[in-house]
C-alpha cells in the first residue's frame, strides 16, 4: 500500500531542460490545390512572426512536409514578419496530405540545417 509523503518530504525533482526558443513562429498555414498550366500544384501560404534574432550570414528555407517527403524553398524573411506564399512542385499531389511547414536556418558554412521555427500544420480545404 503506498504511503503518503511526510510533511517534511519534498516531491522528487525532474530535471527537464527548457525548450529552446525559436526565432520564428509559424501560424495560419494553408495548402490548397491550384490548376496551373503545368498541372495541378499545391499552393502554400503561411504567416510568420519573428520572435528572435535572424542571422544575416544564414540562409532560411521554407520546408513543406508531405507524405512523399520534403520540399525546400529558400525564402527572404522580413524582420517584422509577414506571409510566405509559393507552390510545391507538380510531383506533390493533393492526396499527399497531411501537409506541415517549418523554417530551417542554414548558418553560413554549416552543412546541416537548424530548426528556426515551430512545425505548423497546413490546413486543407478540399
Amino acid at each position: 500500500m503506498p504511503t503518503a509523503p511526510q510533511p517534511n518530504e519534498l516531491p522528487p525533482q525532474t530535471s527537464q531542460a527548457p525548450a529552446p526558443t525559436l526565432a520564428i513562429h509559424l501560424s495560419a498555414g494553408v495548402a490548397v490545390p491550384q490548376s496551373l498550366p503545368e498541372g495541378t500544384q499545391i499552393g502554400v501560404s503561411v504567416d510568420y512572426e519573428i520572435r528572435g534574432e535572424l542571422h544575416r550570414s544564414s540562409r532560411y528555407y521554407l520546408v513543406v512536409e508531405s507524405s512523399v517527403g520534403e520540399t525546400r524553398v529558400e525564402v527572404t524573411l522580413s524582420p517584422t514578419g509577414g506571409t510566405i506564399q509559393g507552390f510545391c512542385p507538380v510531383s506533390v499531389r493533393p492526396e499527399h496530405q497531411p501537409f506541415h511547414a517549418r523554417i530551417d536556418e542554414h548558418p553560413g558554412g554549416a552543412s546541416q540545417p537548424v530548426p528556426a521555427s515551430n512545425r505548423a500544420p497546413l490546413k486543407t480545404s478540399y
